[in-house]
């Protein structure tokens, strides 16, 4: 007998407009369990205005709570993210935890 209990993947050097993602890995833990779970460890440099203008699409609209204009951001970041939370239906912000570490160059 043959169970998957996780999954684990690797992501290297992929893109989103000038957003460049160096590292991911992605993984999926407790398979086998009632309640799975995802570890995601994010590395991603590139314009703060890209990565404004991609949080501020639904369903984050991140930039929107504090009134902010992603369009007029400027400057470049380096962003390494760290996330983890439950593979549940109806997935709540308090679910997730979340751990960024950035550095922002030039910003306005």
């Amino acid at each position: 007998m043959f169970f998957v209990v996780f999954f684990h993947f690797i992501i290297k050097h992929q893109s989103i407009n000038q957003l460049k993602l160096n590292d991911a890995v992605i993984n999926l833990t407790d398979l086998d369990k009632d309640i799975s779970n995802a570890d995601i460890k994010l590395s991603v440099k590139g314009p703060v205005k890209d990565a404004m203008i991609l949080i501020a699409e639904k369903p984050l609209e991140f930039p929107q709570m504090f009134e902010l204009d992603p369009t007029k951001t400027g400057g470049d970041m380096s962003l390494n993210v760290d996330l983890k939370f439950p593979l549940i239906d109806n997935l709540e912000a308090k679910n997730v935890k979340v751990n960024v570490d950035s550095k922002i160059e030039n910003g306005m």
